[in-house]
């Protein structure tokens, strides 16, 4: 059949002549050519020929096929006895696929893949009586039902109950909803005949009570019965030709037992392969079995459904069962006992994995085609997405290993060819097909040479004053250089081409790498190169406007050949100084120095520093502002009462201000009050130059403003007076006497008063009558503005009724209003 030359040795025989018996034996040969005679099997096996039996029902529900032998597949000539069940409401009509008839049970031998089909009706009429429990000696009462919807109703039926009389006998039968009940009990075969017709047209539908059965319990606990219907006719209640009704029965039971008020409890159980990690797990040759107890009446039945992306319809348990399909499934399952106690539903997850494990071989570094040192890790990892991987087995050079997990291997001895075979088994069984990989041993580092240019410092003391050009070169005598690797001070990095090193001061280290990851013993060198001026630091570098000396903090800074000097220099642009402070004699690679400024202005300080190399840099920072002057005392102006020494009825009087400084303005402090000469604190009430205040009493109010600068400067307050009177003045015309007069003109006198802004004028108002009855409109006479205010009235509609009425103004302007 064929050879293998690298242990185990291992075939996959594909059974070249098909299904039958083999025979077989090995020869093998050694190294130096000899090798076994033989002609006798060692070993044999049978490849079996197996067909699949596939069922379906229709419609979907309907009902359920029974298989006997279990199981769906089966060896070629298998017999098979399919039986065909119906769920409540259906009954069966016939077969259908690679078998036909209508018997419930047909027999199938297995030649060939069959599909089969149970094909179900659906029945309008189901003829039905309950389960019965009842204590020993007791009477119980029971319907017969008959649930139709039959267009006609329920004409006419003949129904026969068959039961053992040695348990149950019928005491009486009583009518239903059909009338004239016509009975036989015959207790001593266990058959009591029922005929019963109704007399209306159409009859009746839905759930029909056909009687009312009485039985007495005369066995003992425990005892049961079955309580069986047969259906002798059932027609409809057509008043000319009655139709028989196709109908579907459901036979109850007659139990003996003790109040039973408990459901019965139902376990679930798994055969082999079978593992469980706190979730249970399965293939599809594992078998499901329910075991349910009930200490009372006893179990009747157990129903269960499957959940796998979508639920099954519920199916009563009648043997052990497998389920497909990989992944997540939810199995409900409960029981009934004879005392139609029904248990709560249980729900168990279980998970089907027929899928063996994947297992990886995956080599770490140091790699290159398939070449390895003995520092190269080998990864074996295995996955498995079900039930998990229970072992890996991996073969090195023909030596066996087991790992309970992922597993890193490396591979020793003497260089070159080296096998690995692996695969994985999971908790089920599953078992995964075997893997080889070949890797190759190998062990042997490059030679490195460093180059510089130029060769030696050109600087003293060992330093380079100008770039530093690095190049290296390297040989490898087995698989060439992979990479040359070199470290500078804290990063180690790729050779790729020569480099220039800047200033600093440096150690390198270097190696070469070759393609196997064979790696050099580290070499090292010092290089210092400093071609760079020292480091100017200004603290701060500028400044906001304060009113205080302003101290600079200068840092020098080389940090390779030292700082040996610096000079500085106050001025107020940025140019270069033409004057300069003496140079100053320093030493080491930092200094810091502080310089103060305390003149008004703004200022830059520029800095120049030398390194021991001749390097000079030049560096200037500002500006720094200073400002301690106080800012003027704002111009205060009141568009709303622009004239101080007047008086206003307007009560929300407008404050507006201006003012300006070198650092600028930084916000006001304002106060308004009864005091001329206030000054506000120095709390900054407003970045803006106005101000309103609202509804203001009557009187003189002084505004005070000051201003505070952006260097912290308060400055002297302004003030400004608004005058307010928004109440109204009064006045009183005199009393007239004599009331009659007989000459002209009549003085008139009146009294006016204000006590904020004063009187400024009394208007005096007449109205005339000839009947001291009707009146003319009210008429201005004049006005007098000095007190005592008075008029020489001269009578302007002659003889007849005067009155009057004065009306008095403030120096606001608020008058009275009267028209009395």
């Amino acid at each position: 059949y064929g050879n293998d030359s690298i242990p185990p040795y291992r075939w996959e025989f594909d059974a070249p002549y098909g299904y039958g018996y083999y025979e077989f034996y090995s020869i093998a040969y050694d190294n130096a050519g000899n090798h076994e005679e033989k002609l006798n099997a060692e070993a044999i096996c049978r490849y079996v020929e197996k067909y699949t039996l596939s069922t379906f029902v229709f419609p979907d529900g309907a009902g359920y096929i029974e298989l006997n032998p279990s199981g769906g597949t089966y060896n070629a000539g298998t017999v098979v006895m399919a039986r065909a069940h119906a769920n409540n409401s259906y009954i069966f009509d016939h077969w259908s696929g690679d078998v036909s008839g209508n018997n419930i049970t047909i027999q199938i031998t297995m030649d060939k893949n069959k599909i089969i089909f149970a094909n179900f009706i659906l029945s309008n009429t189901t003829v039905y009586i309950k389960n019965v429990s009842a204590m020993p000696n007791d009477e119980v009462t029971t319907p017969i039902i008959i649930n139709t919807n039959a267009p006609l109703g329920i004409g006419s039926a003949t129904l026969k109950l068959h039961y053992n009389p040695g348990i149950a006998i019928v005491t009486n039968i009583s009518n239903g909803e059909l009338n004239n009940i016509i009975y036989i009990i015959n207790n001593t075969n266990g058959i009591t005949t029922m005929t019963a017709s109704t007399a209306t047209y159409p009859g009746p539908t839905g759930m029909v009570c056909f009687a009312y059965v009485t039985f007495k319990a005369v066995g003992k606990i425990d005892d049961a019965s079955p309580l069986n219907i047969e259906v002798d006719s059932l027609y409809d209640a057509s008043s000319s030709n009655p139709q028989p009704i196709h109908y579907a029965i459901k036979n109850g039971t007659f139990r003996i037992s003790v109040n039973d008020t408990s459901p019965p409890m139902t376990a679930i159980y798994f055969s082999s392969p079978y593992f469980y990690n706190g979730n249970h797990w399965v293939t599809n040759l594992t078998l499901l079995y329910f075991n349910a107890t009930d200490d009372l009446s006893g179990v009747n039945s157990t129903w269960y459904r499957i959940w796998h992306n979508g639920w099954s319809s519920w199916t009563e348990y009648t043997a052990p069962f497998n389920i497909n399909g990989n992944g997540l499934h939810y199995i409900e399952y409960y029981s009934i006992d004879n005392a139609d106690n029904i248990e709560n539903v249980h729900n168990t997850t279980v998970y089907v994995d027929n899928t063996p494990p994947t297992t990886t071989l995956q080599h770490g570094t140091p790699y290159y085609n398939d070449y390895i040192t003995s520092s190269t890790p080998l990864y074996i990892n295995a996955s498995d997405a079900g039930s998990g991987v229970k072992e890996i087995h991996y073969i090195i050079d023909g030596v066996e290993h087991i790992a309970y997990g992922n597993v890193v291997i490396n591979i020793t001895g003497n260089d070159g060819w080296h096998n690995i075979e692996y695969y994985s088994i999971d908790a089920l069984g599953n078992e995964e097909q075997h893997h080889v990989a070949t890797y190759y041993l190998d062990n042997t580092p490059p030679t490195t040479t460093l180059l510089l240019l130029p060769s030696q410092p050109n600087g003293e003391n060992g330093w380079y004053v100008s770039n530093v050009s690095i190049n290296f070169s390297s040989h490898d005598n087995g698989t060439g250089v992979k990479v040359i690797r070199y470290w500078i001070n804290s990063n180690w990095k790729n050779f790729s081409q020569p480099f220039i090193l800047n200033e600093g001061i440096y150690t390198i280290k270097y190696y070469a790498e070759d393609f196997l990851g064979n790696e050099e013993v580290e070499k090292e060198k010092e290089i210092k190169v400093d071609y760079d001026a020292p480091a100017i630091l200004f603290t701060p570098v500028q400044s906001s406007w304060t009113n205080s000396n302003i101290s600079v903090n200068i840092s020098l800074q080389d940090s390779f050949s030292g700082l040996l000097m610096y000079r500085y220099a106050w001025t107020q642009n940025v140019s270069i100084p033409s004057s300069w402070n003496p140079w100053h004699n320093i030493s080491g690679s930092s200094y810091n120095i502080i310089k103060t400024q305390s003149g008004e202005g703004e200022w830059y300080l520029h800095v120049e520093a030398c390194d021991n190399a001749g390097n000079i840099q030049h560096c200037f920072a500002g500006p720094y502002k200073i400002d301690k002057t106080s800012p003027p005392p704002p111009a205060i102006s009141s568009p709303t009462h622009s004239n101080e020494s007047a008086w206003y009825s307007e009560n929300d009087p407008l404050f507006m201000w201006y003012v300006s400084d070198v650092s600028g303005i930084a916000g006001y402090s304002y106060v308004l009050d009864h005091s001329p000469l206030t000054s506000p604190d120095m709390i900054v009430d407003a970045m803006n130059g106005s101000k309103v205040y609202n509804d203001l009493g009557d009187g003189e109010w002084w505004f005070h403003v000051r201003a505070k600068d952006n260097a912290g400067n308060w400055g002297s307050p302004s003030h400004y007076r608004v005058r307010i009177d928004k109440t109204e003045p009064s006045s009183q015309v005199d009393s007239i006497t004599p009331y009659e007069r007989d000459f002209l003109p009549i003085t008139i006198m009146a009294t006016a008063s204000d006590a904020t802004s004063g009187v400024s004028k009394v208007e005096l108002w007449y109205r005339y009558s000839n009947d001291n009855v009707t009146w003319s409109s009210w008429t201005k006479y004049g006005n007098d503005s000095i007190p005592p205010y008075r008029w020489e009235f001269d009578a302007p509609y002659g003889y007849g009724y005067y009155e009057f009425y004065s009306i008095a103004y403030d120096n606001a302007g608020n008058h009275e209003e009267k028209l009395n």
